[in-house]
Order: structure tokens, then C-alpha cells, then sequence
């Protein structure tokens, strides 16, 4: 269990790195006929991916809100990337213009389909990314899928979660995973130098609270959650082969 990946906060504020996301320069905002190419705000609720005409289109995968299905809160919490993206958003909150929120409204958000606030997070941290203010609840799909396309699948060869299918389609382990990774993202912009610079890099790293006998670490967070992260399982050592003397098979 790592909150900032492997220390990234810290390599962070001792350099500035290359920001490799290709920024698509686009001018206006989605509002309502962006929004309306999903299908958003129709009376069955499902996102539908328009066809080269621009009429008509197929379902997009899953479909329907209704169909997304919903976590249980134990399932949730069990999710180590959700206490890091709510650690992160408050380490970072100030530097970074990160909405400010606790972990139970993060939780709630997920348990709900709270997407006013899920849309502002993802806002925010596109912002940031792509160093553009006018990023918002109304146009960031576009450039969620413009990151998703070029970090998550070309970059890294991952799936692309996002073909064909809109943000409020996926499923909740999706959205946790993808708002994790926009966290690691935004810490390669070109501004994380200067924004971090004034802080101490052991400030910005988490430390387990201890570990017990079989190795088992336990990280705190908001003196509300104790997660327990368990050792990588020892692979079973290889019983060697017996040599049989050349009097054996006498």
C-alpha cells in the first residue's frame, strides 16, 4: 500500500520532469451538445456513442446508469487507492487547487453516484494536468478520454476503459482506478517543481505505522481508517530431486 506511488511526492519536489501528456489544443467548452452526444440527461439515462453521421449510434458498454451496478461499502473500503486519492487531494490540496473533502464524502460519492462531485475531482486534476483553467464538469470528458487514450493505453498498454463508453458508465473500480492514476499524473506536470519547492520531501512521504510478526504492514489515515497491507507470499521452496546411486536399480 503506497499513498503516492513509490515516493513520486517526494521525487516531485526535488525535480521538475518532462510532462509527456500531448496536449490537444481545444478552444470552447462541451456544455450541453457535448454532453448530449453521450446522451446524458435523457429520460432512460444511457450513454449513447453516435454514429460517423452524427445521428443515431449504438449503445455504449455497459449501457444504461441503471445497469452499472453498485459497490458494497466493505468492497469499497477494501480498495487501498481510495485512501490514496483522499490522501493525496489533502497533502496537496493548496499547491494543486484540489477540491477539499474528507474520505467519508469521498466514499459516499462512490456509494452514491455522486458525480457533481466525482466530475469536479476529475476536473481538477485534468486541470492540473494539462496546466488549462477552463477545464470543467461541463467539457473534461474530452480530455479524460485524450489522457486516458495516451497515458493509459499507449504509454502503459493497458485497455482503454474508455472506448466507447462514458466516464459515468464505468464501474466504481474503474473510476477508483483512474482517478489513482490521474493523481500519479498530475505529479508530471511542468508546474509540480515550482508549486512543491518550498516543501520538505520526508513531509511529503507516508510511513506504515508498524508491522507486526508475520510481516503484515498498517498504514493510518484521517485517524479513521487503519489498513492492513499483507506480505507478498513466499514462493514454496523446490524440494531437490533425490539422485539415486548407480546400486539402486540392482
Amino acid at each position: 500500500l503506497v499513498t503516492v506511488s513509490e515516493g513520486r511526492a517526494a521525487e516531485a519536489a526535488g525535480r521538475s520532469r518532462r510532462n509527456t501528456i500531448p496536449a490537444r489544443e481545444r478552444k470552447g467548452t462541451e456544455s450541453s451538445a457535448e454532453r448530449s452526444r453521450w446522451g446524458v440527461g435523457t429520460s432512460r439515462g444511457c450513454f449513447v456513442r453516435p454514429g460517423p453521421d452524427g445521428s443515431g449510434g449504438s449503445m455504449a458498454q455497459p449501457g444504461c446508469v441503471r445497469s452499472r451496478g453498485r459497490v458494497s461499502a466493505d468492497r469499497l473500503r477494501s480498495w487501498w487507492e481510495v485512501p490514496a486519492i483522499a490522501h493525496f487531494c489533502s497533502l496537496f490540496r493548496a499547491a494543486f487547487a484540489l477540491p477539499d473533502f474528507e474520505i467519508e464524502e469521498f466514499e459516499d460519492a462512490l456509494l452514491v453516484d455522486n458525480w457533481d462531485f466525482l466530475e469536479d475531482l476529475v476536473s481538477k486534476l485534468l486541470r492540473g494536468c494539462y496546466q488549462r483553467k477552463d477545464i470543467n464538469i461541463e467539457n473534461f470528458h474530452m480530455y479524460l478520454e485524450d489522457i486516458i487514450r495516451h497515458r493509459w493505453e499507449l504509454e502503459e498498454g493497458k485497455e482503454n476503459p474508455l472506448q466507447g463508453i462514458h466516464f459515468r458508465a464505468l464501474s466504481s473500480r474503474v473510476i477508483v482506478e483512474i482517478l489513482h492514476k490521474l493523481c500519479d499524473y498530475r505529479l508530471d506536470a511542468t508546474d509540480v517543481f515550482d508549486l512543491l519547492k518550498g516543501l520538505e520531501a520526508d513531509s511529503l512521504r507516508v510511513e506504515p505505522l508498524g508491522e507486526d510478526i508475520i510481516g503484515a504492514r498498517y498504514w493510518y489515515f484521517y485517524g479513521t481508517r487503519l489498513y492492513k497491507e499483507l506480505p507478498q507470499p513466499t514462493p514454496p521452496k523446490e524440494t531437490p530431486k533425490h539422485k539415486g546411486s548407480k546400486n539402486d536399480n540392482k
